[in-house]
This record gives structure tokens, sequence and C-alpha cells, in this order.
């Protein structure tokens, strides 16, 4: 499913050449295409916004997999990087929320699951 979804070719700009757009996505798996997804649809069920720790939680995935991912989200214009707030381990995280952008993704991302 997620390997045929097309919203992750946003990981060049849209002022990028074509040929950029097209490398960005040869160079994205479709693992991290997936965990892409995995990490929107954590924020989604998370009312749009949370700490990498309630993302991997609501993900199902491990730290190392999910975390990671963050970044290229945000350059892609996916998730805003917001203030840090306490983990209930004490340590300070950076709070993620999804854009407009991301919003619209997990949108289709949730009506490509209903047809599944």
């Amino acid at each position: 499913m997620i390997e045929q979804f097309d919203a992750f070719e946003a990981l060049a700009r849209d002022t990028d050449p074509e040929t950029s757009t097209e490398a960005a996505l040869r160079m994205t798996s479709s693992r991290s295409r997936e965990l892409q997804a995995k990490a929107l649809l954590a924020l989604h069920r998370l009312g749009g916004a949370g700490i990498n720790n309630e993302i991997v939680e609501s993900s199902g995935e491990e730290w190392r997999t999910i975390t990671p991912r963050m970044r290229p989200l945000e350059r892609a214009g996916y998730v805003h990087e917001g203030p840090k707030r306490k983990a209930e381990s004490g340590r300070s995280q950076v709070e993620w929320s999804l854009t407009a952008r991301g919003r619209a993704v997990v949108e289709e991302l949730l009506e490509l699951e209903a047809v599944r």
C-alpha cells in the first residue's frame, strides 16, 4: 500500500527540477516511506501533535526506526517542530505537529487503508 503512495515525493523541494524529485524518490526506500507514513498516522492518532516517545508508542515501531523520520517529514512540510516539553522520563523532547499538508496526506492514507 505505502509503496504505491506518492505523497512522499516531496522530499525534493517544489522548486527543484523534476530530476531532483525523481532522485529523491529513488533514494527513499519503500520501508522508509512506510515508516514516514506510520509516523504521520501516529501523530494523527495523538490528536495531531506529540513528542517522540508518544509517536513511537502510537506507531508500534521502535525508537530507532521512527524518530529519524521526523526531520525528513519536517523538511517535506508534513510536520512542524514545536516547543519542547517533558516526557514521563523528565527529559525534554520536541513536540511535533501535523501541518495542513501532513493532515492532507493522513486523510489520503486513511482512505487507502479503508480501500484495502
